[in-house]
């Protein structure tokens, strides 16, 4: 309940910081990055949260997590497939993909959550990756995204 608790009240704020910008602010590149906009950020984030889901569900359930490219070979991958997805999509996506992880996160235990023969990568817990692709991510984009918006009021 601490983790679904943390992610929801980031997440709350995170999505808070963003509303109210117009359609052009929020698709405006460069951006909240030098090539990215605030849809594409939600685009990332919305990836990562999707990835962890499938990959948690994949792990807990036996299966061997193969990494078949780099974080930064996805992001780019991720961006690329994205970047023409029109705004609209891309939020209903953003909204769409939290219940995913709640979901996922009331299924596993404790003792899964902290277990760290279950992920089998870099001998970490599933906290790791699912504190990682929800609150943590949330917060290692937080301060381009609040200098971004500031910038533009």
């Amino acid at each position: 309940s601490d983790l679904i608790a943390r992610a929801t009240k980031d997440r709350a704020e995170l999505t808070a910081m963003w509303a109210g910008l117009s359609d052009e602010q929020m698709t405006r590149r460069p951006g909240v990055q030098d090539d990215w906009s605030v849809k594409d950020l939600i685009a990332h984030l919305t990836w990562w949260e999707s990835h962890m889901v499938d990959w948690v569900k994949f792990a807990a359930s036996g299966g061997t997590v193969i990494r078949e490219e780099t974080v930064d070979e996805a992001n780019a991958r991720t961006f690329n497939e994205k970047k023409d997805t029109p705004l609209e999509t891309v939020l209903a996506e953003w909204d769409a993909s939290f219940p995913a992880v709640v979901a996922l996160v009331e299924t596993l235990s404790d003792e899964q959550i902290n277990d760290k023969s279950i992920a089998n990568i870099e001998d970490k817990p599933l906290l790791h990756f699912l504190g990682g692709d929800t609150f943590g991510h949330y917060r290692s984009h937080w301060d381009d995204l609040e200098q971004y918006v500031n910038s533009i009021k």
